[in-house]
């Protein structure tokens, strides 16, 4: 599964994808046309998955793993030319669901 963060710049993206990941990632405003998205590959720990390994003992187990995507923020204003920078759209639709991250905090 492909989980995309998407959201405004110093929205708390980066935040997030780095706890969720255990990624150190840099958590710096990075919306312009080259930026890449973040990316990490997660592993899900299904406890029914190991006891039904432990009782067939089959000779390859594979788990659930859960791709995060971290995109550089959409830019105010930008609907005219899309919303989202560089070659991101096309990580988009390749993305099973969306996370919209809501900035609800101020500047100190």
């Amino acid at each position: 599964m492909k989980i995309g963060l998407i959201g405004l710049p110093n929205s708390g993206k980066t935040t997030i994808f780095n706890a969720l990941t255990k990624m150190k990632a840099s958590v710096t405003v990075y919306s312009d046309a080259k930026a890449e998205p973040n990316v990490a590959v997660v592993s899900v720990d299904d406890d029914r998955l190991h006891s039904l390994t432990n009782m067939y003992k089959p000779k390859k187990t594979t788990g659930a793993t859960i791709e995060m995507i971290d995109f550089p923020g959409m830019k105010e204003g930008s609907a005219k030319n899309g919303f989202f920078a560089g070659n991101s759209m096309g990580w988009i639709k390749s993305t099973d669901a969306l996370a919209l991250v809501v900035r609800n905090f101020h500047d100190d």
